[in-house]
């Protein structure tokens, strides 16, 4: 796992290096019930995230648009503060589908395609988004419970943890809770790559809650 990670970040991939990293850590957990290796492991991701982020320019221009995105709005943070006037004129129940302004939000059918959603579709519309999302990793980690064998119920805890970072860290990046990341939302964004692993991940989890 850490080749894996060490090649990402080499690529200067560093949204799939945390989400693989995040995998590893919850199948760890799973499989050995001890908190000591996630403590380690995330003592490591700290260790990680300090190293990018004084050997990498571009973690340091995310970090710095994390703190303060108003000091960069018409340069480096013109993305995420666009994407928070999208969520914040969506209000509660939105403009309208269609009715809202996505092509102000620069790559706005990436990986901040959730901004555009809240835009049109208000707090209840991105919320209803959010909740099928808690629904369908809380059915692949009960399909992981109720699984027969020890191997497919780790595979579909990894699988769950892999959709649940990916919302968890594009969410999170769009709406200034986290750094931005550049990881498409799944089953949304724009994407071929993208989409064609998310449904292979949910054949395999099918596939293993058939055999229960």
């Amino acid at each position: 796992m850490l080749f894996a990670i060490g090649f990402l970040v080499l690529e200067k991939d560093l949204g799939a290096a945390l989400i693989f990293f995040g995998i590893y850590i919850v199948m760890l957990y799973i499989s050995t019930s001890k908190l000591g290796y996630v403590g380690l492991g995330l003592l490591g991701f700290g260790l990680g995230g300090v190293i990018s982020y004084f050997l990498f320019n571009h973690v340091r221009i995310r970090v710095e648009i994390w703190l303060n995105p108003w000091k960069y709005k018409l340069d480096k943070g013109y993305q995420i503060c666009q994407s928070l006037f999208a969520i914040a004129s969506g209000g509660l129940f939105g403009r309208g589908l269609g009715l809202g302004y996505p092509y102000l939000i620069p790559l706005a059918i990436n990986d901040f395609i959730f901004s555009a959603i809240a835009e049109e579709l208000g707090l209840i519309g991105a919320s209803a988004i959010i909740i099928l999302y808690f629904l369908l990793v809380y059915r692949g980690l009960r399909t992981a419970i109720y699984s027969k064998d020890y191997f497919s119920q780790l595979v579909a805890v990894g699988i769950s943890s892999l959709l649940a970072f990916q919302v968890f860290v594009v969410i999170g990046g769009v709406t200034k809770m986290i750094p931005m990341t550049g990881i498409t939302l799944p089953f949304v964004s724009y994407g071929g790559s993208s989409m064609l692993l998310n449904f292979i991940s949910l054949g395999v989890l099918y596939k293993i809650s058939e055999g229960r």
